[in-house]
């Protein structure tokens, strides 16, 4: 994302991090509220809460677009809500795919270039590289 979004390279703090997101008018959240996992892979997953979103929807009513990183993101959101929830709230919703380590077969560039191309849908303004 920092490739999009920063014109700064190199190392950046979490909290430098989530303003670069908050300039950009990009707000972070997990679908899933809790779990427990061994490792990394989402197929770990056991025992999932999702993380309820309604609220924080309706103090941000701005939000217009939802972009899901990964299938098992979106997957959770959508047994939790319903796919019906995204009509319901007018918003956009986008599955792309994940930004894990565990999703090597995208590679950097692909995945920098779907989400830069689902960003612009989005009115987000991006950097061009």
């Amino acid at each position: 994302m920092r490739s999009l979004l920063a014109a700064r390279c190199g190392a950046m703090s979490y909290d430098e991090e989530l303003e670069m997101l908050k300039v950009s008018g990009i707000a972070l959240w997990d679908s899933i509220g809790s779990c427990r996992r061994e490792g990394s892979l989402d197929s770990s997953i056991q025992d999932l809460s999702p993380n309820p979103i309604a609220d924080f929807l309706q103090i941000h009513s701005s939000i217009r677009s939802i972009l899901f990183n990964g299938r098992k993101a979106q997957s959770v959101f959508e047994r939790a809500f319903g796919a019906a929830f995204i009509d319901r709230h007018q918003l956009q919703a986008f599955a792309l795919p994940s930004t894990s380590p565990a999703n090597a077969s995208w590679g950097f560039e692909r995945l920098r270039d779907e989400w830069g191309r689902v960003l612009a849908i989005c009115g987000i303004k991006i950097i061009e590289l």
